[in-house]
C-alpha cells in the first residue's frame, strides 16, 4: 500500500512537470500590430517598413504596412518586451518600445508619421570660431611642405656634456652638415652663408645645457618667409614652460686623472681640469597664463700649457731637439737683448651662459613672449705652444648679449587672421690683449738639427718675443623685425601668408694684426748675429665701421585640399643695402679709374615651390619624435614624399663694408709695411721693450720693400651669395624598418670672389722649369738668398699696394644623397633599443680665381675645381640599449671623407702679392721627392705622382678619412644607493683613441678619433738662382701627413667624463593637489574649497558603471527589475563612495596655508585606492544583473570592464574614465 502511494505521489509529479514543460512549448503567441498614418493627410500610408525588436534574445521581424496602412507579426514564444521602428520615405521614423503590464498578449502600436525629407532635431544652437591659422612653431616634428629637413635626434650622448647646448656641436651630429670652426657648410656652401636662428630669429651663442630646446637643419625650407641663408638653417627653438615646475641640474668633472693622451697633446694642454655646472627651472608664474623657462651654467677650464721652456724631452724630440738646445736657443735670444720668461703658463677659460623666457599666454586672443640670453667667455694663457716662449701668449674676452620679444595675434571675428611679430636685438663685443708688448720673433734652427739636409728631418721653428695676431677690440650688433600674417579661406583648403622682414647689423672693428711687427729669422746664428731675413708690420690700420640693411617681403600660399596633400608656392622679394660710403680716394681714381665711395646695392626675387603627398592617408600629419631615458627617435610616416624647387640667397655682411672702410687708400687708412732681405731693419729689442718698434725698412733697399697703403673695396657687381636647389625625399616603412631617402641638387651663383686691380697684367718672365709659371715682378725684385719676392715692381701704380676689389661673379654646382635607416628594435629582448644609421653621398663644384683660393698662373684666371667642403662620404651611427638593472649604453660614432687641399709653395713666388702659388711637382726623382712619396699616405703619394711635371691642380690632393666617437654609460641613481632622482653617467671621448693606441702602439698611431688637416705646403722657398732663373726649394718631408708619429701634433685625449645629473622637480601628482587647494591659500583671492565641493570633486572622478548601462536601456532592452537593480547599486556605490572620501575632503578642507603636499598626496592616494577597490567590484555585480546575451551586444569597453576579474584590474592598476551624455558615451583606460 505505501510503494503504491509512492508511485502514485512520483507519477503525479512526473505528469505535473511535463505539463509544465508543454504548457511553455505550446504558450499563446505574442500578437504586435498597429496602424500607420500621416499626420498631414489623416490618412493611412502604404508601403511604411515595419522593424520589430523583441527582447532579450533580440531576434528581429519585418513587415511592411497594407493598403490601409496596417501590419501585424507574431512572436512565438512571446516575452512581452518589443522595441517598435517604422519608418516611410518622406516622414519621419517612428521609434517606441512596449512591454507587457499584466497577462496581455496583443499589443497595438498605432504610429502617426510627420512629414519630413529628414529626420528633425531638437533645435539646438552653436557658437564656434571660423578655422583659425594654427601658430607655427619654426623648430617641430611637423616639416614645413615639401622641404629637406631633419630634426636632431639620437641618443644623447652624441655630444659631450661640456658640448651640450653648442650649436655647432648639435649641428655634428645631423646627417648632410659639415661642421667646422668656420661654421656649418652644406651643398658646397662655406659656413659664412649658413644661418643659426633661435626662435626664429638670428642667433648662435651657447645655451646652457639644461635648457629645454629642440633643434631641427634645413637644407632647403620652401616657406618664403624664411631666408636669409644661402648654406643651411639651424633653427633652435626654446620650450616654452608648462603648468608643472620641472627642475635640473648637472655637474660635469673632467680630470687629468681620467683623461690619457700623448705627451705633445698634455703639453699643449689637452688634458685640463674642466668643472661645470648647469641649473634649469620652468614653470608657471600666474595660473595658466604667464610661464617661464630658465637656465644657467657655469663653467672652467684649467690646464698646465707647456712652453718651450717647460716642455718635456719626449716633446722637444718630436722637434729634433733636446733640453740642451734650449738652452742654447735661450742664451741666444738673451745675447740678443729678446726676454725670456714673460706671459702666464696656464690657459684657463672661464665661461657663463643665462637664457630667460616668459610666456604670456591669456584668455584671449594675443600671446606674448620674451626671451633674454647672456653668453660671457674670459680666456687666458692663450696661443701659447711647445716650440714657444711664455711672451708669444694672449688673453680674450667675449660677451654675447640678445633680447626677443614676440607677439601673437588673432584679428578679425567672421574671418579670424593671425599676426605674428617678432624682434630681436643683440650686441657682441670681443677684445684680445697681447701679454708682451713686443715684436713676434720666429726663428728657423737648421743648426740644432742633426742633419738638416735629410729629407725626413723637419727643421722646426720656434717662436719668442710678443704676439702678432689680433689686439683689439670688436663690437657687432644686429637689430631683427619679422612680422607674418596669416589667413585662411575655404575652411582649412587654403592659408595665405604675408611677410615682412627687416635685419640692419652694424660692425665696430678696433683691432690690429700684427701691431709690434714680426721678425723672421732663418738660423739661430742669423739671430746672435741680429740679421733677420724679413720684417713685417701692420702701421696703420684705423677703426673700421660698417653697417648693412637686409630685407624681404614674402607671399605664400599652402594648399591642401585634403589632409594627404599639401601644395606650398611662393615668393620672396628679397633688398640688401649697405648703410655707410667709405672716403673717397681721388688718387685712386686718377690711377685705376676706381671709385671707393660707391658701394652697390642688390634686390632680387626667390620663388618657392614645395609639395608634400602622403600615400597612405592615415600617415598625413607629419613626423613625431618619441623619447625615451637615452634617444630621441622621430616616427616617421609611411608613404611621403616630399619634393620642391626654390632660390635661397644670402646676406650682406658688415666686414666687407667694414674693410673697405678701413682700406682707402687714404694716408690715414690701413697701411702695412713689408722689409725684404737687405731691407729688413736690425732689431733693437731693448728699444722695442719701451714700444719703438720700426716704422721703416732699411735705406737703400727699395726693390724689395713693400710700404704702400692697401685698398679694400665694393664692386659694382657684388651681391649677395643665392642658388636655386631642388630636393626630393621619400620616408616609408618595411616591416619594421623605416627608411628615408633624401636627395638635394643646388645651383651656386654669385659666390664670393675678389681681383687685384693693381695687378699689371703682364708677365716679367717665366720660370721654365716650373711648367712656365709667369712671374710679374723682375728677377731684381727677388731677394737671392730667402727666396723672399716683393711684388711692388709688378703694380700699375707704384702709389698703392694691392687693391682688391670684391666680386660675386663665381658659381659652383652640388648635390648630395642621404639614406636613413631606423629599425625597430622594441623586441629585441626586455630593454629598449635604439639604432639609426645614416650615410650621405655629396659631391660639390666650384669657381675660383687665383686670388681666392690658389693660383697655378694668371691669378685672374677663372677655374673649375673641387670645392673645398666637398666631403663625398660621411656615415653617422647611433646605437643605445638599456641594460639589466637600469643600466643605459648608447654609442655615437661619425666617419667622413677627407676634404680636398692643394699642393703649394710656403710664400708668394709670382709676385702678386699672395702666399698661394701651387707647387711644381718636379718630373725628376730627387732624393727628397723619393723619399717623400715612399713615407707619405698613399692617397697623398698618388696625387703628386699623378703630377709629376706639372704644377699641381687646385684641390687635387684629398686627406684622410676622420673620424669621431662618444660613448655613454648611464647609471641610475638606486644602482649606487643613491636617490632615484639621481643619475650618473660615464662619458667616454673619443674612445677610438684608445682603441688606435690598443692596436698600434705609440709608434704606429693612426690619428683615430683626431682631425688633423693635413699640411698643404709642398715647397719651401731658400733662395733665387739668377742664372739658371729658378727658385731653389726644399720638399717639406710632412707634406699631405696627419699621422701623429710623423709630424709634432697632438692626438685627441681619450678618457672619462664624469657627468651627473638631477631631477629635482616635485612629484607632478603632488603639484596637482597643489594647484586643486591653492584657492584661499597663501595669498590666492578665492575662496577655500569646501567639503561639498572638495566630494562632488571626488565623487565626480569616479567612474560609474551602472549608469553608463543604464543609458544603453533600449539598446540591452533592459527589464524594469534590471533597470531597478541598475538604479539601487549605483545608490550603494555613491553611499559607499561618499563614506570613503568624507574623512579625505575633511582633512583637505582644513589644511593651513603651508602643508606637506607629500603627506596630503598619501591620504588622497589611500583613499583613491579604496575607492578603486570598490570600482572594481561593480563589474561583477553588473555581470549578475545582465544576461549573457545582453554582456554579448555591449560594446568593446563595457564589455571588457563587466568581464575582466577584479583581481587582474587590481595587479594592473587599471584606472579608466567613464563619461555618459545623451548623444553616447566615451571611455578611456591606462594601465599604472
Amino acid at each position: 500500500m505505501r510503494a503504491t502511494r509512492a508511485g502514485l505521489t512520483i507519477a503525479s509529479l512526473l505528469a505535473t512537470a511535463l505539463s509544465t514543460s508543454l504548457a511553455a512549448q505550446t504558450a499563446a503567441p505574442d500578437t504586435v500590430t498597429g496602424r500607420v498614418t500621416s499626420s498631414a493627410t489623416n490618412g493611412p500610408i502604404s508601403g511604411a517598413l515595419v522593424y520589430v525588436t523583441r527582447g532579450p534574445d533580440r531576434f528581429v521581424q519585418q513587415d511592411t504596412s497594407d493598403a490601409d496602412g496596417r501590419w501585424r507579426l507574431i512572436f512565438l514564444p512571446g516575452t512581452g518586451d518589443y522595441l517598435v521602428f517604422i519608418s516611410s520615405p518622406g516622414s519621419l521614423s517612428f521609434r517606441k518600445r512596449v512591454t507587457r503590464t499584466a497577462a496581455e498578449q496583443r499589443f497595438v502600436v498605432d504610429a502617426v508619421l510627420a512629414g519630413g525629407a529628414v529626420a528633425q532635431l531638437a533645435a539646438v544652437r552653436v557658437q564656434a570660431q571660423a578655422p583659425r591659422p594654427e601658430r607655427e612653431r619654426r623648430t617641430g616634428a611637423i616639416p614645413t611642405t615639401g622641404s629637406n629637413e631633419r630634426i636632431a635626434e639620437g641618443v644623447y650622448g652624441a655630444v659631450s656634456p661640456t658640448s651640450a647646448g653648442n650649436p655647432l656641436a648639435t649641428a655634428a651630429t645631423i646627417p648632410g652638415l659639415n661642421v667646422s670652426a668656420n661654421g656649418i657648410s652644406a651643398l658646397g656652401a662655406g659656413g659664412d652663408q649658413s644661418l643659426v636662428t633661435l626662435n626664429g630669429l638670428a642667433s648662435g651663442a651657447s645655451i646652457p645645457r639644461e635648457a629645454r630646446t629642440r633643434t631641427r637643419a634645413s637644407l632647403s625650407n620652401y616657406d618664403p618667409s624664411i631666408g636669409g641663408f644661402s648654406g643651411a638653417l639651424l633653427s633652435q627653438e626654446l620650450d616654452a614652460g608648462r603648468e608643472d615646475t620641472e627642475r635640473r641640474m648637472s655637474f660635469t668633472l673632467d680630470a687629468p686623472a681620467l683623461r690619457s693622451t700623448d705627451a705633445l697633446a698634455q703639453a699643449y694642454g689637452l688634458r685640463p681640469t674642466t668643472f661645470q655646472a648647469s641649473l634649469g627651472q620652468t614653470g608657471q608664474i600666474i595660473d595658466d597664463r604667464l610661464f617661464y623657462s630658465t637656465a644657467a651654467q657655469l663653467s672652467r677650464r684649467s690646464a698646465a700649457q707647456a712652453t718651450l721652456l717647460t716642455s718635456p724631452s719626449a716633446v722637444l724630440a718630436l722637434d729634433g731637439l733636446d733640453v740642451g738646445d734650449v738652452t742654447r736657443v735661450q742664451d741666444g735670444l738673451i745675447a740678443a737683448g729678446v726676454p725670456t720668461s714673460r706671459g702666464s703658463l696656464n690657459n684657463v677659460v672661464d665661461q657663463l651662459n643665462l637664457v630667460a623666457q616668459l610666456d604670456r599666454t591669456p584668455r584671449g586672443t594675443n600671446a606674448l613672449r620674451f626671451t633674454g640670453l647672456l653668453d660671457a667667455q674670459q680666456t687666458s694663457g692663450a696661443g701659447l705652444s711647445p716650440a714657444a716662449l711664455p711672451g708669444v701668449g694672449n688673453a680674450t674676452r667675449s660677451i654675447t648679449a640678445a633680447a626677443q620679444f614676440g607677439a601673437a595675434t588673432y584679428i578679425g571675428k567672421r574671418r579670424p587672421s593671425q599676426n605674428d611679430f617678432r624682434t630681436s636685438v643683440s650686441v657682441q663685443r670681443t677684445s684680445q690683449t697681447a701679454k708682451t708688448a713686443l715684436p713676434y720673433g720666429a726663428v728657423r734652427v737648421p743648426d740644432l738639427v742633426a742633419d738638416p739636409l735629410d729629407p725626413s728631418v723637419t727643421v722646426p721653428t720656434l717662436s719668442f718675443g710678443g704676439y702678432a695676431g689680433t689686439t683689439g677690440a670688436r663690437t657687432s650688433a644686429t637689430w631683427e623685425i619679422a612680422d607674418d600674417l596669416s589667413w585662411l579661406r575655404g575652411g582649412r583648403t587654403h592659408l595665405f601668408k604675408a611677410h615682412a622682414w627687416s635685419r640692419i647689423d652694424a660692425l665696430r672693428d678696433e683691432t690690429i694684426t700684427d701691431a709690434r711687427g714680426t721678425f723672421s729669422f732663418n738660423t739661430l746664428a742669423d739671430l746672435a748675429a741680429n740679421t733677420p731675413s724679413s720684417y713685417t708690420r701692420t702701421l696703420a690700420q684705423p677703426t673700421r665701421d660698417g653697417a648693412t640693411w637686409n630685407g624681404a617681403i614674402a607671399l605664400a600660399h599652402r594648399w591642401a585640399p585634403s589632409r594627404v596633400f599639401q601644395l606650398l608656392w611662393g615668393a620672396r622679394v628679397e633688398a640688401n643695402r649697405f648703410l655707410g660710403t667709405p672716403a673717397r680716394n681721388s688718387a685712386l681714381e686718377t690711377a685705376l679709374d676706381l671709385r671707393t665711395d660707391r658701394p652697390p646695392s642688390s634686390v632680387a626675387i626667390s620663388p618657392r615651390l614645395g609639395v608634400t603627398w602622403y600615400l597612405v592617408r592615415d600617415q598625413a600629419g607629419g613626423t613625431m619624435t618619441r623619447s625615451s631615458d637615452l634617444a630621441t627617435r622621430s616616427m616617421i610616416p609611411r608613404g611621403m614624399i616630399r619634393a620642391g624647387l626654390g632660390a635661397f640667397r644670402g646676406l650682406y655682411r658688415t666686414d666687407a663694408l667694414a674693410n673697405a672702410d678701413g682700406a682707402t687708400g687714404l694716408p690715414a687708412a690701413f697701411r702695412r709695411l713689408t722689409c725684404i732681405g737687405a731691407a729688413t731693419p736690425s732689431p733693437d729689442w731693448a728699444a722695442y721693450d719701451a714700444g719703438a718698434t720700426p716704422t721703416t725698412c732699411a735705406a737703400g733697399a727699395d726693390p724689395i720693400a713693400d710700404a704702400a697703403p692697401a685698398v679694400s673695396l665694393l664692386g659694382s657687381g657684388y651681391k649677395p651669395p643665392r642658388n636655386w636647389r631642388a630636393s626630393a625625399g621619400w620616408t616609408s616603412r618595411v616591416s619594421k624598418l623605416d627608411y628615408r631617402i633624401d636627395a638635394t641638387y643646388a645651383l651656386n651663383f654669385d659666390q664670393a670672389s675678389i681681383i687685384d686691380r693693381n695687378l699689371r697684367p703682364l708677365k716679367a718672365f717665366a720660370l721654365l722649369s716650373e711648367a712656365g709659371r709667369p712671374i710679374f715682378v723682375p728677377e731684381r725684385s727677388i731677394d737671392a738668398n730667402s727666396g723672399g719676392v716683393s711684388p711692388n715692381a709688378g703694380r700699375v701704380s707704384s702709389s698703392f699696394g694691392s687693391v682688391v676689389e670684391r666680386a660675386g661673379d663665381m658659381k659652383g654646382r652640388a648635390r648630395n644623397v642621404t639614406l636613413s635607416l631606423t629599425p625597430d628594435l622594441s623586441t629585441l629582448g626586455d630593454g629598449d633599443t635604439y639604432l639609426n644609421l645614416n650615410y650621405t653621398w655629396a659631391s660639390a663644384r666650384a669657381q675660383a680665381r687665383g686670388f681666392d683660393a690658389s693660383t697655378a698662373g694668371d691669378p685672374r684666371t677663372t677655374e673649375w675645381s673641387r670645392s673645398p667642403f666637398d666631403i663625398r662620404h660621411q656615415v653617422i651611427a647611433q646605437l643605445a640599449r638599456t641594460l639589466p638593472k637600469g643600466i643605459g649604453l648608447s654609442l655615437f660614432l661619425s666617419l667622413q671623407s677627407g676634404t680636398p687641399f692643394t699642393p703649394l709653395v710656403a710664400g708668394d713666388v709670382n709676385g702678386d702679392g699672395r702666399a698661394n702659388d701651387r707647387a711644381f711637382v718636379p718630373a725628376n726623382a730627387t732624393a727628397e721627392l723619393t723619399a717623400l712619396l715612399a713615407d707619405a699616405p698613399k692617397a697623398v703619394a698618388r696625387c703628386l705622382e699623378s703630377q709629376r711635371g706639372t704644377i699641381a691642380g687646385r684641390n687635387s690632393c684629398e686627406g684622410p678619412w676622420t673620424q669621431a666617437m662618444q660613448l655613454r654609460l648611464d647609471l641610475p641613481g638606486r644602482l649606487l644607493r643613491l636617490p632615484e632622482r639621481a643619475r650618473i653617467a660615464l662619458q667616454v671621448a673619443n674612445p677610438l683613441g684608445a682603441i688606435d693606441q690598443a692596436l698600434h702602439g705609440s709608434a704606429g698611431l693612426r690619428a683615430w678619433g683626431t682631425s688633423a688637416p693635413p699640411n698643404p705646403v709642398l715647397l719651401v722657398p731658400r733662395g733665387y738662382d739668377a742664372g739658371a732663373s729658378a727658385f731653389r726649394y726644399d720638399i717639406n718631408p710632412r707634406f699631405g701627413e696627419t699621422r701623429p708619429s710623423r709630424i709634432a701634433r697632438p692626438l685627441e685625449p681619450y678618457g672619462v667624463t664624469l657627468d651627473v645629473r638631477l631631477n629635482l622637480t616635485v612629484r607632478e601628482e603632488v603639484q596637482e593637489l597643489q594647484r586643486q587647494m591653492k584657492p584661499g591659500r597663501r595669498g590666492d583671492r578665492r575662496p577655500r574649497l569646501s567639503t561639498d565641493t572638495l566630494m562632488a570633486r571626488y565623487q565626480r572622478s569616479m567612474p560609474s558603471l551602472f549608469v553608463a548601462l543604464q543609458s544603453l536601456s533600449d539598446t540591452l532592452l533592459l527589464t524594469p527589475t534590471q533597470q531597478d537593480s541598475l538604479a539601487m547599486n549605483e545608490a550603494r556605490y555613491r553611499t559607499t563612495l561618499d563614506s570613503l572620501y568624507r574623512p579625505l575632503v575633511t582633512y583637505l578642507a582644513a589644511l593651513p596655508d603651508t602643508y606637506d603636499g607629500k603627506l596630503a598626496l598619501e591620504q588622497v592616494q589611500l583613499a583613491d585606492s579604496l575607492a578603486w577597490e570598490v570600482t572594481y567590484r561593480t563589474g561583477a555585480i553588473t555581470k549578475s544583473v545582465l544576461s549573457p546575451l545582453q554582456i554579448t551586444i555591449l560594446p568593446e569597453f563595457l564589455r571588457r570592464l563587466v568581464q575582466e576579474a577584479p583581481e587582474s584590474m587590481r595587479r594592473d592598476h587599471v584606472r579608466y574614465e567613464l563619461t555618459v551624455t545623451p548623444q553616447g558615451s566615451s571611455f578611456s583606460m591606462n594601465r599604472r
